[in-house]
């Protein structure tokens, strides 16, 4: 008998949540780039906002323009053949427009590069393929994406610690959300099962002209947006944790990465951990300790937690997997999206662990779902997939 109330409650968030976006205030970014040597406009440099779709290149007179910019904090990335990539964090936090005079300068002759590693086949097979399961997760959605040009990434390896460098755009075309993805890799670095990159992508939505694909791209990218900690964000944002299903538990971080809870610990009053910011339509996450997150949008797949689930009469989590998170910053800025606009704010384990570049959407991706059917519905694994 709860299901439908249930069911009202979560139309009446998404009703909510679409009034909510319709709403938002929208700026506009144009400026010009220009050789830092010679003071000449740079013609063809690659502009675009880091995690969006937003992007253009720039006439000969070296100009871009980016419109219909959402409030927030963004990395403006400029990249051109023969320069050095340049990052200019924007601070977009008024309606207005913002002109930008960036210079970006020549790069080092190849002669004066210093080469990380000189590597044979079989060796930079076996770096690729940490680098690939370290970057693009461990999903299933990760087997869907294909490395275009693999050849441009340098590594090198110290004992268990892996590092990975390019000079150039690495691109990545993710067959399973519909995007192709051009990656600026700004630092790398892995060992073990920790792994830790800075990363500035571009997402440009992949074209069809078969109404099915297209459809089934709307699909995955919508399951893959359920359960995921952006999703979180969001329903904390506009406090909908409770009517989507979301079950918050602090928990206590003993010896390495072994947590420990009981049913007493559930969070029932969101209030500290989220308020207003001094920037319009951005709110303030802040908190200390460690949170464990179940939910219905993530069915449970392996028994690891069962008997702890037992132990501390976790009925619920014999169904779900957990996911863990911490805060890395004294706070952070999210915005009605779930998408951080502070840097390396938090820390994600557990499920939310696994996941890694094939399972991003871009900032601008407004949830969707194609067949109005109930969040947290897993009645078929398989759907949205095409053959």
């Amino acid at each position: 008998m709860k299901r439908p109330v249930l069911l009202f409650m979560l139309l009446l968030a998404a009703v909510l949540f679409a009034g909510t976006l319709r709403a938002r205030s929208r700026s506009l970014i144009s400026g010009t780039v220009i050789d830092a040597r010679t003071m000449e406009p740079v013609y063809l440099a690659d502009v675009f906002l880091s995690n969006t779709t937003l992007g253009c290149a720039t006439t000969d007179q070296g100009r871009f323009s980016l419109s219909d910019v959402p409030l927030g904090t963004y990395e403006m990335v400029i990249h051109h053949i023969g320069y050095e990539p340049k990052i200019v964090h924007v601070d977009v936090l008024t309606a207005k427009q913002l002109d930008l005079n960036i210079e970006i300068d020549p790069r080092v002759l190849p002669g004066e590069v210093v080469e990380i590693v000189g590597t044979k086949e079989r060796e930079w097979n076996r770096y690729f393929q940490r680098f690939n399961k370290a970057l693009l997760g461990e999903t299933g959605n990760a087997a869907q994406c294909t490395f275009l040009n693999p050849d441009v990434i340098r590594f090198n390896e110290d004992g268990d610690v892996l590092r990975a460098a390019s000079d150039s755009v690495i691109h990545i075309r993710n067959d399973f959300l519909g995007y192709q993805i051009g990656l600026i890799i700004q630092s790398f670095f892995c060992s073990g099962e920790n792994k830790k990159y800075q990363i500035f992508p571009m997402f440009r939505p992949l074209q069809s002209g078969d109404a099915e694909q297209r459809q089934c791209w709307r699909k995955n990218r919508f399951r893959v947006y359920q359960g995921s900690f952006r999703h979180m964000l969001a329903a904390l944002y506009h406090e909908h944790l409770d009517d989507e299903g979301w079950e918050l538990y602090e928990v206590k971080h003993v010896a390495g990465k072994i947590y420990t809870w009981g049913s007493t610990d559930r969070v029932r009053e969101y209030e500290p951990l989220i308020r207003d910011s001094d920037f319009p339509e951005l709110k303030e996450v802040r908190f200390d300790g460690h949170y464990m997150v179940l939910s219905s949008f993530i069915p449970r797949k392996t028994d690891r937690f069962i008997e702890k689930a037992k132990q501390a009469n976790f009925i619920q989590l014999e169904l779900f997997e957990p996911s863990f998170f911490s805060m890395s910053t004294d706070m952070a800025l999210i915005d009605c999206l779930g998408n951080i606009h502070t840097p390396y704010a938090f820390t994600l384990s557990g499920y939310w662990g696994i996941y890694g570049v094939a399972d991003m959407l871009p900032f601008d991706y407004v949830p969707d779902n194609p067949d109005n059917t109930p969040a947290g519905s897993h009645e078929d694994d398989e759907q949205g997939q095409k053959p």
